[in-house]
């Protein structure tokens, strides 16, 4: 799967935020799910990471015959704040003045 990766995860006075980009294939037959990371960024205190990125990562699997799958990317972002501070994950679409920060894949390549 080829594609790019825009988005920010930041925190700040003690504060924590994670950012996982995963890609995923999933039988939906056997509802097995088969993963491997393409991107992952942690925060803790004080920090601010910008990535602007494209990725060509590969899973290898053994498909079956008669069973149906899908391929996808999986943003999961948390964030943990006790006190005052702030943390944040921002990698998806928003109101249109966030810089254009999103995920998209621009190809996805079966080879068997």
């Amino acid at each position: 799967m080829a594609g790019n990766i825009k988005g920010e995860t930041s925190a700040f006075a003690g504060e924590q935020s994670n950012t996982d980009v995963n890609l995923v294939v999933k039988d939906t037959t056997t509802g097995t799910s088969y993963t491997t990371s393409i991107y992952s960024q942690s925060v803790g205190g004080v920090g601010n990471y910008i990535v602007d990125e494209s990725f060509n990562d590969g899973i290898s699997v053994t498909l079956q015959a008669c069973h149906y799958y899908n391929i996808y990317v999986s943003v999961d972002g948390s964030t943990a704040v006790y006190y005052a501070g702030e943390a944040g994950s921002d990698f998806g679409p928003g109101d249109g003045n966030d810089g254009g920060q999103k995920v998209s894949y621009s190809s996805i390549v079966v080879d068997f």
